[in-house]
């Protein structure tokens, strides 16, 4: 067994990453380092499979990495995945580069492959020269501890890169030696990608200074990753103590170091599906938390917002305002659904009220100026001075239904009558949509 063998096969077994039952399946470009691949877990015994998406960016060069691939699979007794894909246009539709494009539609092939087939994993042939790469480019354009822990060795529980402590010399070195053909890039040579400039100029005038360039930064970075593993279980701990239904503790929150703030801020903002937040954007969001002045915000990319409200700190999607909504209503039925405050009325249940005959009753968001006449106290107030007693944050308060009887406000739903419709009359009571009637 060959040095890069035994490599493979401890990478395998230290980072679990197939187990004795699973089935693999390989992402196969036709290049040196997924032949590789192939070639050696087919010579472990497991259980393969190859995919390859062919991006139409490069006419008859592409349809020879296709053919090639797909003699190579079956030679090794592989079944084979294949897929034509517009990255070119798919590209232009979403507006992202050639190479995003690319590297989406391939993932959503390994996806629906693995789950139409039963496949456990999809193994690509990510290795450390290409880690070094990836660190080296995140560290130019500022990436944080994560970026900078390099490619892990699984991502999503199933995308594996069993070649990750393999260098490209060794794997064009076992090429050789078991006599491999493979197909060749020439975009690989292009200096159009700064990958490809990193990978042919920089690194090689780095390692004029560190010949152990590829091997010192490997080291350097699994430092990194285990270190920024613990932190992050760290900060996902604090961030679950300070969480509340109102947002965070802003007190708990800053008193945390800064490196655990900025943890739980991407946290935060990933329930929502935003990875990779700015590094602007999170120091925005720790300095609102550090002035700790109620009503303030900071608008975030993604359609999110950061607000301070009562000694919480809020991470919300904002929606549109939902400003002059007003819906006549009839208490007739037993149960009034107003979808676009997104409540329901249950009539003869709960707060006693007393409308005239005939008064018109509507269902309408806040306006401006607002006054009403509350239970429990003489003269008027007004409803945005209730709403900030009551600690309703303030990107909330348009949506707080208010009850209209002749144009007077007759009750702030949830929060307070007015002492003009106290009365037994009738008896309401009002449940958001998602609530249970009971």
């Amino acid at each position: 067994m060959t040095d890069i063998v035994k490599k493979v096969q401890n990478t395998i077994r230290e980072h679990s990453l197939i187990a004795e039952d699973e089935a693999v399946l390989v992402a196969l470009s036709g290049g040196a380092d997924s032949v590789c691949l192939l070639h050696i877990l087919c010579r472990l015994g497991f259980r393969v499979a190859a995919a390859h998406l062919n991006h139409g960016l490069r006419g008859k060069e592409a349809d020879r990495d296709e053919d090639f691939s797909r003699r190579l699979a079956e030679n090794l007794g592989c079944r084979f995945f294949y897929r034509h894909a517009d990255v070119k246009g798919y590209a232009l539709e979403h507006k992202i580069s050639e190479e995003t494009a690319g590297r989406i539609l391939r993932y959503d092939l390994f996806r629906e492959i693995m789950s139409a087939e039963g496949i456990a994993k999809t193994a690509t042939a990510h290795h450390k020269n290409d880690n070094a790469e990836t660190i080296t480019k995140n560290f130019i354009h500022g990436g944080a501890s994560a970026g900078l822990s390099g490619i892990p060795y699984i991502r999503g529980g199933n995308i594996i890169r069993p070649l990750l402590d393999c260098t490209r010399a060794d794997i064009e070195r076992y090429c050789r030696q078991n006599d491999l053909e493979y197909m060749t890039d020439k975009t690989n040579f292009s200096d159009c990608y700064t990958r490809n400039r990193i990978r042919l100029e920089l690194i090689p005038a780095i390692e004029k200074y560190n010949p152990a360039f590829i091997d010192t930064v490997t080291k350097n970075a699994r430092i990194l990753a285990d270190e920024n593993s613990y932190l992050e279980e760290l900060a996902a701990k604090e961030h679950r103590d300070m969480l509340t239904d109102k947002g965070m503790e802003l007190t708990a929150f800053n008193r945390e170091h800064i490196s655990i703030k900025r943890r739980i801020v991407r946290q935060e903002m990933a329930v929502f599906g935003l990875d990779g937040v700015g590094f602007e954007h999170i120091e925005a969001v720790i300095d609102l938390a550090q002035n700790a002045q109620s009503g303030t915000r900071a608008d975030l990319p993604g359609g999110m917002r950061a607000e301070i409200s009562f000694g919480r700190l809020r991470i919300y999607k904002k929606t549109a305002e939902r400003e002059d909504v007003y819906r006549k209503i009839s208490l007739t039925e037993p149960v009034v659904d107003i979808p676009e405050m997104g409540i329901r009325l249950i009539v003869g249940e709960g707060e006693d009220f007393c409308f005239p005959a005939g008064a018109t009753l509507a269902v309408r968001s806040r306006r401006t100026g607002d006054i009403f006449c509350p239970v429990g106290m003489k003269g008027r107030k007004k409803v945005k001075e209730l709403l900030i007693e009551k600690k309703v944050p303030s990107g909330e308060r348009s949506r707080v239904p208010i009850l209209e009887c002749d144009g007077e406000i007759a009750w702030i739903m949830g929060l307070r009558r007015d002492r003009r419709f106290v009365g037994k009359g009738v008896k309401l009571r009002f449940v958001k949509t998602n609530e249970n009637m009971e």
